[in-house]
Parts: structure tokens; sequence; C-alpha cells
């Protein structure tokens, strides 16, 4: 075993490891699932070289990842979440010149966090303690000019991506398998992708309410994430958009969520910082017209380095109905196309290749 990986519990965590193990040399990997989504939401994939740490029960896979992490090779925190984690790496500051940090945008950006707590503050100094000394970071370019900012990181910047969790052959066969859309004159829209506060909910609305004497149905995606929050941002919408303002809290399979976001007409995306990547790539894919705010690190990351045409989600405001719904048939052609090559499972076998053995 060389490989150490650390990651936590999201949907995208089962394809991924399913990536590695068929890739690659699965003897030479071992994956510890650490927090993140529950297990009731989205099952931990135990198999031979996965193990969990949920529960007290798991306490002996614990004490077997601190002595795997010392005989590996290279270690890989897919996001770094977890104050036992960082317990241990500070513990043995050894390790931290071998770990490579899969950075998934919260966990770098935690670094906003008011820390008016003693546990916030504890868990900062941890944070900059091990941030400073990893050997690679993982990440988009805009992002790792902030953690040099934010934490004077040394670490070599890498660049990788996640595979989806179906190949595009799959998404392309469940877009012929579902109903097609039938044109019904109403406008669909998703705003954000969780209920989560760095969605930034209620700006979206506050975008979109010029429109809301329009044929518009708004579809808030709130299936995972802070209860509170999505009940606000429900209170909310449905304030301002009435039956028009449809919440979205069941969580839906990869299948599911493909035929979902291909009913969409537009995408309405409002995060400061990297996150829904995934998300938007698949919309990229599929055509879809769609908006993100320009403040965030993915925008230079679709525009520049991967050439598509994006829309600044603050020139809503200037935008009248018309213009605002029609999206530019020739460009999200081109990003379709550009989409296909980076969701390619070859281009990201080749990014992850280059992280082992180098």
């Amino acid at each position: 075993m060389k490989y150490v990986h650390v990651i936590v519990n999201t949907a995208y965590t089962a394809p991924f490891i399913s990536f590695v193990n068929t890739h690659f040399k699965a003897e030479e990997h071992f994956f510890y699932v650490i927090g993140g989504w529950s297990e009731e939401t989205v099952r931990v994939p135990v198999s031979g070289n996965v193990r969990s740490l949920y529960h007290t029960r798991h306490l002996l896979n614990g004490f077997r990842m601190l002595k795997d992490m010392n005989v590996s090779k290279k270690i890989f925190i897919h996001g770094l979440f977890s104050p036992y984690i960082l317990w241990a790496l500070v513990t043995q500051p050894w390790l931290l010149k071998k770990c490579s940090w899969a950075v998934w945008g919260g966990d770098l950006y935690h670094y906003q966090v008011p820390r008016e707590t003693l546990r916030l503050k504890v868990e900062e100094w941890l944070r900059r303690i091990c941030i400073k000394r990893f050997g690679e970071l993982i990440t988009i370019k805009g992002d790792y000019e902030l953690a040099q900012k934010w934490y004077g990181v040394k670490g070599v910047y890498k660049y990788a991506m996640y595979s989806t969790p179906l190949k595009i052959a799959e998404i392309d066969q469940i877009i012929r398998s579902g109903q097609p859309k039938v044109d019904t004159g109403v406008i669909s829209i998703q705003i954000g992708n969780s209920a989560a506060y760095e969605n930034n909910h209620f700006e979206i609305i506050d975008l979109l309410k010029q429109y809301r004497d329009q044929n518009i149905k708004i579809y808030a995606l709130l299936s995972y994430g802070e209860n509170d929050y999505a009940e606000k941002v429900i209170a909310y919408g449905r304030s301002v958009f009435e039956d028009k303002f449809v919440p979205v809290r069941n969580y839906m399979e990869f299948k599911d969520f493909v035929l979902f976001m291909n009913s969409m007409d537009l995408i309405v995306f409002n995060h400061k910082r990297q996150q829904a990547l995934g998300n938007l790539l698949l919309a990229t894919y599929l055509q879809k017209k769609v908006f993100i705010s320009s403040e965030s690190s993915l925008w230079g990351l679709f525009t520049d380095e991967f050439g598509m045409m994006m829309e600044d989600t603050q020139s809503i405001r200037d935008l009248d109905y018309e213009r605002f719904k029609t999206k530019n048939q020739a460009g999200v052609e081109r990003n379709k196309i550009k989409a296909d090559v980076i969701l390619d499972e070859k281009f990201i076998i080749g990014l992850w290749d280059a992280l082992f053995d180098k």
C-alpha cells in the first residue's frame, strides 16, 4: 500500500474510489472515509481497501489509519474538514510534507469563518500549521493563490478533478431514455445546489424578483445542508414567487439528477468560492445557459482555463426578461464540446496518473 486517501463522504466519494480501484492498482491505495454526509444519505462503500471512521466502533480503523499514514508513500487529504485529521497531522508533523491536499472549497474558505469560540480558534491554529506545510495542493489556480495569501503555503500546485458518478456515454443514455422536454412556454430555473449559505439564495431571489410576473418556475435544490437555512430560503422564495418557487428537498440519485438538470432552461449559481464544479460541468455539457459569480475562483477556471462562455450572476440586474432567458446557441454548443473533453475519463485518468508515482 503506497497511497492513503482520507476522504469526506459525499455523492462523489464512491465513484472516486471505484475510479481509482478500476484504473490504478487497487492494492496500492487505501481509503478512510471520515465525516461528510450521513451513511443514511449516502452509503459508505466499505470494501477490501475502504474503511469508515464514522462512529466510536470504528476506533480500531483510526489506529490503523495512523499506522498506514506513517508507512505510506503519499497521503491524499480529500477535503480538510475533520478536527481529528488535523490533530493527527499536527502531532505527527513529519507526515505533512508527503500530504497532498485536494481542496474542496469550503475547507479553504473556512479561513473567512469568524473565530468566535475557543474551538474555532484552536481548529484554525491547527489548520495554519498543516496547510502551510503540505507538500502539494490539488486545486484551481485562483484558490491556490488564495491559500498562498491566507496561509503562506509552500506546497507545489497541482491540478486534478474528480470523475462524475456516471460516464459521458451513460449520461447520453439517460437523456435518450428520459421523457423529451415538452415546450410549455414555462422557463425552468435551477438556483443553487444545496442548503448551504454559500449558495447566497437570497441574493439570487432578489435578482430574479424582476421576472416574477413572467411564465417561470424556480427550483431551489435544498436536499442537503442546513435545515434551518433551507426553511428560511423556502419562506422567502415563496413570499416573492408564491407557487412559482419550488423547493427540492429530496436527495436525488445521480441518474435522476441528470434528468432533472436536463429539464432546466437556466442554471443560476451565486457561490463566491469554488463549489459545485461537477454541477457546472454537467450543466455546460447539457448546453444550459449558466450564470455564476465573477467573484468566484471558478469564473477564471471556466472562462480562462476551460475557455467556456459563462454569464455573470450580477449581470442579471441589467437584463430584461428576453435577454435573460435567451441563450447563445453557438456558445453553449462550444461549451458542450469542451465539457466533453474535460469529463472524458481518459482526461481525468491522466490528471490523477500524474499524481501517482511522481
